[in-house]
């Protein structure tokens, strides 16, 4: 076999392994995106649902933690929403930048496509920020709700017309 030919072959097989590679990053890339769908999702489900909850149990959340607390929670809750409605958005920006990135590539335009995709990747950044954002003040509404509940119950700054969820009047034991 002639140098040439083996070079010819090592090619051959670079190119065959450069595709599987790419075949299998395209695979990752894909699940990847189905799951920040799905967290997105989740996300915007959890909070919103939350909100509405805690709307519709004002009364008797603002009993267990007070309306100062009461509004902090749905506050906080609003803005997980926001910002798990704001990565969908980034989501959506992100996929239109990468796809036209694609497109310039085809077009034969380096500059555009590299533009394009600094676009996609700045967005991609800002949507996880945005999701992780979503779900640390998701966490924070929650905790403050149960960490002014309990201490509202154990210091005594309960009311006298506060029910427990499950109707019963609460007292200090």
């Amino acid at each position: 076999m002639t140098l040439e030919e083996q070079n010819k072959r090592e090619w051959e097989h670079q190119g065959e392994q450069d595709e599987r590679e790419w075949e299998h990053h395209k695979q990752n890339r894909d699940i990847l995106f189905a799951n920040e769908a799905f967290l997105i999702g989740v996300l915007q489900a959890v909070s919103g649902g939350s909100l509405f909850a805690a709307l519709a149990q004002a009364q008797t959340l603002s009993g267990l933690a007070g309306s100062v607390a009461l509004l902090i929670f749905i506050t906080l809750l609003a803005i997980s929403l926001a910002f798990a409605v704001l990565a969908a958005y980034l989501k959506h920006q992100y996929k239109m930048w990468d796809v036209k990135a694609t497109a310039s590539k085809w077009e034969g335009d380096p500059k555009q496509m590299t533009a394009r995709a600094e676009h996609s990747v700045k967005n991609l950044t800002q949507m996880r920020r945005a999701m992780v954002l979503s779900l640390c003040i998701f966490f924070a509404a929650l905790l403050v709700l149960i960490l002014v509940s309990w201490a509202r119950l154990l210091l005594g700054f309960e009311t006298a017309t506060a029910q427990s969820p499950i109707g019963v009047h609460m007292s200090r034991a």
